[in-house]
């Protein structure tokens, strides 16, 4: 089998609420514990895929924020990043998750940062994230060297630039990198 759910599968076809509880219960217990990155997710959006109830979105969302804080790969943060948005956060943890790959972006100078603005985009929701996000990728921008990212990183601000000036700002950034 290709899935490290494997042993689980059958339980989530069950059409009985009580099944499904166990099976989130079950699922959620792994999910705490585990440390692999990539195992964390494939359980979070198992989770997610059982309608879980209020706390136990909060415990798999509070598990995988913990895991992203110490991750340093940016295809991984992007990933835990993506399970945490599957499992509704409410506006605090978006805003702590999109700090923290605000935090890995600042770092990254390969092509990952595309993948990782693009997470920032889904995550800011609210004006203030919005232009939280963009101040912070116009500046990563600015002293970015590698081009296949920058020109990712522009997508990106272009995508966040929701007025006249945040447009004009973006537009007298990427005409200093030429």
């Amino acid at each position: 089998p290709r899935s490290t759910l494997f042993p689980y599968t059958t339980l989530f076809r069950s059409r009985s609420a009580q099944d499904r509880a166990r099976t989130r219960e079950v699922l959620l217990a792994l999910l705490v514990s585990e440390t692999r990155s990539g195992v964390a997710m494939e359980l979070a959006n198992a989770i997610a895929g059982l309608d879980p109830p209020a706390g136990d979105r909060a415990r798999a969302r509070g598990a995988l924020i913990a895991m992203l804080t110490g991750e340093t790969g940016a295809g991984t943060a992007q990933g835990l990043a993506g399970a945490v948005v599957r499992l509704d956060p409410p506006d605090g943890d978006r805003a702590r998750v999109m700090e923290l790959l605000l935090t890995r972006l600042a770092s990254e100078t390969g092509p990952g940062a595309g993948g990782l603005a693009q997470t920032v985009i889904r995550l800011s929701v609210t004006t203030q994230q919005r232009a939280r996000a963009r101040e912070t990728l116009l500046a990563l921008l600015v002293r970015h060297a590698d081009h296949w990212a920058a020109g990712e990183l522009a997508d990106a601000v272009a995508e966040l630039a929701v007025t006249g000036e945040d447009r004009k700002q973006a537009r007298e950034t990427l005409l200093g990198r030429l």
